[in-house]
């Protein structure tokens, strides 16, 4: 089943089940179960610059704000995997007055394996995720093969964008 809306913010949403309840502007998307029980056709939510997969998806098209349960989704080579995330579409940065799409994660792993499990990575409680720009997490932990290290990183930020840029690189 596939979803369109005239939004330029908006482009596409396809999954098994998709429930549209048009009084509260809101759609609801999930997989659905096969003869064996296992979940498939998980939903897809794609847009001009991204693209989402996860299990269930919730998103008010009116507010362009959306919770997302088992997100899974790569920007620039970075994989981002989380339990839960609030997706907002289309926010207007005052300082340059361009629209940008934001998404917090909760519960959440960033990594360059693209595997469904990842074999390392950077374990947080809270992430922000700018698309193709920046990617910021709360008190992290080093994570290599679903095991904890005892490296904590107090904060972070990963810039996602690949081209190159004069300034400092501090070590």
């Amino acid at each position: 089943v596939s979803f369109e809306i005239l939004d330029p913010n908006f482009t596409s949403l396809t999954a098994g089940y998709i429930a549209l309840d048009v009084e509260n502007k809101l759609v609801i998307a999930q997989g659905l179960a096969d003869s064996s029980g296992r979940i498939s056709s998980h939903p897809i939510f794609s847009d001009k610059s991204q693209e989402f997969t996860a299990k269930k998806i919730k998103y008010n098209f009116e507010t362009q704000k959306g919770i997302i349960y088992d997100i899974t989704t790569e920007q620039q080579g970075g994989y981002i995997r989380s339990g839960k995330a609030k997706i907002i579409m289309g926010m207007v940065n005052d300082s340059i007055q361009q629209a940008n799409d934001e998404f917090y994660a909760q519960d959440g792993i960033f990594t360059t394996c693209d595997h469904e499990t990842p074999h390392f990575g950077i374990r947080s409680r809270k992430q922000k995720v700018i698309p193709d720009r920046e990617v910021i997490v709360v008190p992290s932990n080093v994570e290599i093969m679903g095991i904890p290290t005892p490296l904590w990183i107090p904060f972070g930020f990963f810039p996602l964008n690949i081209e190159q840029k004069s300034g400092l690189i501090f070590p």
